[in-house]
């Protein structure tokens, strides 16, 4: 009986299925409506507004296109996945240049990326990135000032990457 049925080899023609995630990424991604997008409603108008001229001149002086976005969830997708769908289904940065990059803050599930370009990874590398998110963001986030964190997140971002006669 049982050393038989231990001799037998085991045979699997497919790999197990895998637990259906319950939406499609793509479905889950906010409208490419400007260089803030605050879906999530994180940002006072005011905060939106210096956001949007800030980076409308980091492009202007640059060309690196820089995008704030807020999404109340990630729908169960890692942020990391997350963010760089979103960015190649926006295409932010020049296709030949690929110097863009985004901030995406997810609410619901408290995280927060700073999501780059090849382009864009010699000024804003892993690194560099991780430090503005635990110095510059992180600590207003911790006291809900989710405008003031973010603020100070592109602040950083952009004194990164912009001219440096500054």
């Amino acid at each position: 009986g049982l050393n038989v049925l231990q001799a037998q080899p085991v045979s699997q023609v497919e790999p197990p299925p895998v637990a259906a995630t319950p939406v499609a990424l793509q479905s889950l991604f906010p409208k490419l409506t400007g260089r803030v997008v605050d879906t999530a409603q994180l940002l006072t108008p005011s905060a939106a507004l210096y956001l949007t001229q800030m980076l409308e001149r980091l492009e202007q002086s640059t060309t690196d296109q820089v995008v704030v976005v807020t999404v109340p969830s990630l729908g169960g997708y890692s942020i990391e996945e997350f963010g760089v769908e979103l960015g190649r289904h926006w295409g932010i940065g020049q296709q030949d240049k690929n110097k863009g990059g985004l901030l995406l803050v997810a609410r619901d599930d408290r995280k927060v990326r700073i999501e780059v370009g090849y382009g864009l990874e010699g000024p804003l590398n892993d690194i560099s990135a991780a430090m503005i998110i635990q110095n510059s963001i992180i600590p207003y986030f911790k006291d809900d000032l989710y405008s003031s964190g973010i603020i100070a997140g592109t602040t950083s971002i952009v004194r990164l990457l912009g001219p440096a006669a500054d």
